[in-house]
């Protein structure tokens, strides 16, 4: 295979993402030298640098060797963020990166799934792509889709209470063969981003570095808005280092999936029932707070926004910081840790990549104990990162 057919479409490929020769160079465990001799096609490449390369800027060696191109890596089908409103924040080279090797985890993880016979519900049953019906008030149809959503995700798994409480966010969603992972993202505006194809495993990536996501409660609700995101929408994101603000478009979507998460943990009909109107409104919010595993001013935005409180009492709540701070502290286990099996009590010496650890972990691991993968691809899988 001679370099001068694809050294360019890899030197373009390595521009799309940002990336320097020093940095493709490290990602690959090349030298800049024959990196730069690679992309300018000034000998011959071994298969060996190919799929480094290929590990490197996340591409399937076998496409060039069939003389296909390479899409954008900048142009995300299925993917979706969540960010702090009117972000502009660029997507550095390691953030798209990362998105593409999950983007491709998710077809792994699909891969696995049918291999181990994982009988859990499919998210398939419950997705639904919905357009928009009013960008000014997105909140509310977010709160009827994501009580819609909780409705039919008890009609799909059993052994979940009837609208009770979800005691865990994060394992609600890996029942439905959503991957959830804790990974550092560069970007600061985003908390998380999920990523959904047909025909993949769903995945959701939490920005362990970031306020919402470290906390339990709040990280409830990040989980839940991403869950709308994975339900609801569709589209291609633009990654590109020219990226504009958020198009009023997508931050109605982020509005109405701020409104389906509550409305998925704590649903409306469910909490009307079971409110005392007959206390104060501060009473009001901590009971909604305790019972369901809210912060204090998602309980009060969620109070108002089923009418068991006055609007102008949780306006007098959500700006009286001392009696949030006084009452901060939520009981119960909400959002327990997840434990995962050590690979290395099964035979496999490698350290867990954050982007792996979670349900994808759970997969490679059932399907090297049932026979289905080698040790090999077991290692690799696990290392991806």
């Amino acid at each position: 295979m001679t370099l001068e057919t694809h050294g360019p479409i890899l030197a373009e490929r390595r521009h799309r993402f940002g990336f320097s020769i020093e940095e493709v160079a490290r990602l690959a465990g090349l030298s800049p030298a024959e990196v730069t001799a690679i992309e300018e096609g000034t000998g011959r490449v071994t298969m060996l640098e190919l799929e480094a390369l290929g590990r490197a800027l996340v591409f399937d060696p076998a496409v060039l060797l069939r003389g296909e191109g390479l899409p954008d890596p900048r142009q995300l089908r299925g993917c979706f963020r969540s960010h702090l409103g009117e972000s502009s924040e660029a997507t550095s080279a390691h953030d798209a990166r990362t998105l593409a090797l999950a983007a491709e985890l998710g077809e792994v993880g699909a891969f696995l799934q049918g291999l181990v016979g994982d009988p859990t519900p499919s998210i398939d049953e419950l997705r639904s792509p919905i357009p928009l019906v009013d960008r000014d008030h997105a909140w509310r149809q977010g709160y009827e889709l994501g009580a819609r959503a909780r409705a039919g995700l008890e009609g799909l798994d059993p052994t979940l209470p009837a609208l009770r409480p979800l005691r865990s966010i994060q394992q609600t969603l890996e029942r439905l063969g959503i991957h959830v992972a804790f990974i550092t993202l560069g970007a600061w505006s985003h908390q998380a981003v999920s990523l959904f194809r047909p025909g993949t495993m769903p995945v959701i990536l939490l920005d362990a570095m970031h306020e919402r996501t470290r906390r339990p409660l709040s990280r409830r609700a990040v989980l839940a808005h991403e869950l709308a995101h994975l339900l609801h929408d569709t589209g291609t994101i633009d990654l590109s280092a020219a990226e504009r603000a958020p198009s009023p478009r997508g931050e109605a979507l982020e509005q109405r999936a701020g409104g389906f998460g509550p409305a998925f943990i704590a649903p409306p009909a469910f909490v009307r029932a079971r409110v005392d109107r007959s206390v104060s409104a501060e009473q009001i919010v901590l009971q909604i707070a305790r019972e369901w595993g809210l912060t204090l001013e998602g309980a009060i935005r969620h109070a108002r926004n089923v009418e068991v409180i006055p609007d102008a009492e949780a306006d007098v709540l959500l700006v009286d910081v001392a009696w949030r701070a006084g009452r901060s502290r939520i009981p119960g286990a909400w959002e327990p840790e997840v434990t995962r099996d050590d690979p290395r009590d099964h035979g496999l010496d490698v350290d867990v990549s954050p982007l792996v650890g979670g349900l994808l972990q759970d997969l490679v691991l059932r399907a090297y104990r049932l026979g289905e993968i080698t040790s090999a691809r077991a290692r690799e899988i696990l290392a991806v990162g």
